[in-house]
């Protein structure tokens, strides 16, 4: 580490091979070095462990977590990197929380190493909101209140997140400590908290406190701007797939062949639903989360960030009028989609969808829309299966192994409704804008004429168009495979007890 802060290229690229060349020792070395406390420079020990361990990373994790000589905040470090089980997380945390010497004052000092570099490290954020999210809400309370009193404006990104939580109050008292840090920056996080919060007293609060706020910066009562952003790299979105989610996935170029990392998940009818990041991700890794994407069959396509801003405008529409809130973790890591912080009313933001209107009546793009069905980017596109059953039980049983239009008509009459034809049209405009990007001007082109055919809501004629047809076969077929599938694996256990 000495010889890469002074500039010593030949040296630490010595060092690097013999660090290489004993590989399969290190690790040990490397962890009883931590745990003994001989380690200088922990980050920099994990971040070699991490790379020359590879699978067996858990492992010595594990031994560094739980070990209760360690240091609480390296402990901490390594509790981060090794994860929580999806069962029994809250549990879990709580008892490392008490198996430390001084918790509370473990989980300041992690958000005051969050903020010594800018932007925040927000991994170790999102992390100290884990344990907020779990602590008992007197204990949350006054944790709080103390990294706001001791860490002052460094306090700043883990407030906006904890405003989230679902306790009033632990929002009403959030908000008080925004107001008096005079951050311009919180006013995004708290207006979306009025937009999206159900309980009428923290709604009202949101509201003086975001106007108290303008007053400061009015007033110019607020302290300096911080540093810029690390220079904005590429971003991607990926297909609309047939629920309406969406990733959005952007980055920013360290310019040391590393890259800070946003991923962020959308659906249209809930809005944001999760977020998360790496503020330090070599480059390898993250063209590796892109292609792992694609292999699973989510098309992505490159954008810029004003097209990921007008995407998650529209998705924060869609929470404030659904009422469903936003994930504590978003507010760590929407800063960095935006040009500055905080982000100018002035930068540019494009609405990632096309018009539909020049398209109207387009019978010669409609009679072929069923190839729009099989297109990569609508191939995983069905109805919900439920909904599926529900339509074929009030269809005729059809004869001849295929559905006509004595299936078509009710199915899709059933599947139809407004809501669905408003969601379906909008899907199809965004797909478009995607399609376009992609450079796929025939399928951008049947996707607009069959957004503008559900304009008009349900009607008769749905029932005969091709790309519907299409999506209530491919429905109809994953049906009836589940069904075989569950049937078969009954059979098989029928046979063994016999």
């Amino acid at each position: 580490k000495r010889a890469l802060l002074e500039g010593n290229m030949p040296r630490a690229e010595e060092l690097i091979e013999q660090i290489w060349k004993a590989r399969r020792q290190v690790p040990e070395i490397l962890t009883r070095r931590i745990i003994e406390g001989r380690a200088q420079v922990p980050l920099f020990s994990f971040e070699i462990l991490g790379t020359l361990a590879g699978a067996r990373t858990p492992t010595y994790l594990k031994r560094i977590a739980q070990e209760p000589g360690v240091s609480d905040i390296v402990r901490f470090g390594a509790q981060r990197r090794l994860g929580w089980p999806e069962r029994g997380e809250a549990k879990r945390r709580l008892a490392f929380l008490k198996s430390l010497k001084d918790p509370e004052g473990t989980l300041v000092a992690a958000v005051e190493q969050a903020a010594t570099i800018w932007p925040p490290q927000s991994e170790i954020l999102q992390e100290v909101l884990g344990y907020l999210a779990v602590l008992p809400a007197d204990q949350r309370g006054a944790l709080i209140e103390r990294v706001a009193k001791e860490l002052g404006a460094q306090a700043d990104w883990l407030l906006h997140g904890a405003l989230h939580m679902h306790h009033p109050e632990t929002q009403r008292l959030i908000l008080r400590e925004l107001v008096k840090l005079r951050d311009p920056g919180s006013a995004g996080p708290i207006e979306r908290l009025r937009q999206t919060t159900r309980d009428p007293g923290v709604r009202i609060e949101a509201t003086a406190a975001v106007e108290r706020l303008r007053m400061q910066e009015i007033n110019r009562r607020r302290p300096k701007a911080p540093g810029p952003f690390p220079p904005a790299g590429t971003a991607h979105m990926s297909m609309i797939d047939g629920s309406g989610t969406q990733v959005i996935i952007a980055r920013r170029d360290w310019g040391t062949g590393h890259f800070l990392l946003v991923d962020i998940l959308y659906n249209d009818t809930v809005g944001v639903k999760d977020a998360f990041g790496t503020s330090h991700a070599p480059a390898e890794e993250i063209e590796d989360i892109v292609s792992e994407l694609e292999e699973q069959g989510v098309q992505m396509v490159e954008v810029d960030l004003a097209a990921v801003r007008g995407a998650l405008k529209a998705a924060l529409e869609v929470n404030a009028a659904a009422g469903t809130s936003i994930p504590p973790a978003f507010e760590l890591w929407e800063p960095l989609v935006h040009d500055s912080y905080p982000s100018r009313p002035d930068e540019p933001v494009t609405v990632p969808d096309l018009d539909d209107t020049r398209y109207v009546n387009r019978r010669d793009l409609l009679r072929s829309s069923d190839s729009l069905a099989d297109q990569r980017f609508l191939d995983s596109w069905t109805f919900d299966p439920e909904e599926t059953v529900a339509a074929m039980n009030e269809a005729p049983q059809p004869s001849g192994g295929r559905l006509t239009d004595r299936q078509y008509r009710p199915m899709i009459r059933r599947l139809f409704d407004e809501k669905m034809c408003a969601l379906t049209r909008n899907r199809l405009r965004r797909q478009a804008w995607l399609l376009d990007k992609a450079g796929d001007e025939e399928a951008r082109d049947l996707a607009l004429a069959v957004a503008a055919e559900l304009a008009g809501g349900p009607k008769p004629e749905l029932s005969k168009l091709p790309f519907l047809r299409a999506i209530v076969d491919r429905s109809v077929d994953g049906v009836l495979a589940e069904a075989l599938h569950a049937r078969l694996e009954a059979l098989d256990l029928d046979g063994m007890e016999d």
